[in-house]
């Protein structure tokens, strides 16, 4: 799906990056807490494939697919969608 987007729509992977990059803020700011050895450690996996990854499958289910369905000319929540006792966020 990344590769298809970066293809496609390289708008939408310019916001994944900065979203990237917020999380990894976020994410050194929470490693502030830890000890020196716990906070390389967890700034090693934010630095991973893995946390890539992570972050952009939620990115997907929020952000991500609401630009995707606006720049498509689609309404942020599919039709009958808030109908049926579920919110934008899943929930």
């Amino acid at each position: 799906m990344y590769t298809l987007l970066a293809k496609t729509q390289p708008d939408a992977i310019a916001a994944f990056e900065g979203y990237l990059v917020t999380e990894r803020e976020r994410a050194a700011r929470f490693a502030d807490t830890f000890t020196a050895k716990g906070k390389g450690e967890y700034l090693r996996d934010a630095d991973s494939e893995e946390f890539r990854l992570t972050v952009f499958d939620r990115w997907l289910r929020g952000e991500g697919r609401r630009r995707l369905r606006k720049e498509r000319g689609l309404p942020a929540v599919p039709v009958g969608y808030a109908e049926r006792g579920r919110s934008e966020s899943g929930g």
